[in-house]
């Protein structure tokens, strides 16, 4: 009697079962997805470009041709570090410092800089520079020039982000308006790298 009873709750247990899977429907089994990772760089960046720097007298002109008179070129290079304040604003500090020069003077210049930038495609960005920095030029083959001037600094640019790491860039500043008749500004081409 009771292996009777045992096969009658199995049969009922089972049917009961097999009547829920029936009414589920068929059983499809879909491939896991997998998570998509996200890499959210932080808001440090450094970076170095090289800069054609000019020397001239008078004041700045926005042109950098070997041809003009009283102008003096050089060759420098720039280093930077940088922090996203917030996402269209950073803080910047900058150390420019020539090594290659014509004939008037080698120039150094720091400064630190506040940089709101704004989009105009998807990987270019355009921005600009306004900050406080000092500039100093010291006179080669004889010439007696002696200037370090902290003043108002500016200047422009553009990037181009190739990855989220990597973001190319040329600028222009103004270090040095018309001090002792004589002006600076400068040409830089570079790379950053965000962390």
């Amino acid at each position: 009697m009771q292996g009777k009873q045992l096969i009658l709750i199995s049969f009922i247990v089972g049917g009961t079962y097999a009547v829920a899977l029936e009414d589920r429907g068929p059983l499809i089994l879909e491939p896991m997805k997998t998570p998509k990772i996200i890499f959210n760089p932080t808001p440090l960046y450094v970076g170095f470009g090289f800069t054609t720097g000019a020397l001239r007298i008078g004041k700045s002109k926005l042109a950098f041709n070997h041809n003009i008179e009283e102008q003096d070129r050089t060759g420098a290079l720039t280093v930077l570090f940088g922090y996203d304040i917030h996402k269209r604003i950073a803080l910047e500090g900058r150390y420019t410092t020539s090594f290659i020069k014509e004939s008037l003077a080698n120039m150094q210049n720091i400064s630190l800089l506040l940089k709101p930038h704004f989009s105009l495609a998807d990987e270019m960005s355009a921005y600009a520079l306004l900050g406080y920095g000092k500039s100093t030029l010291l006179g080669v083959k004889g010439h007696s020039i002696d200037i370090a001037k902290s003043d108002f600094q500016w200047g422009f640019g553009l990037e181009y982000d190739t990855t989220e790491t990597l973001t190319y860039f040329v600028d222009y500043s103004n270090f040095l308006q018309n001090v002792k008749n004589l002006s600076a500004d400068a040409l830089a081409i570079g790379i950053k790298y965000r962390f």
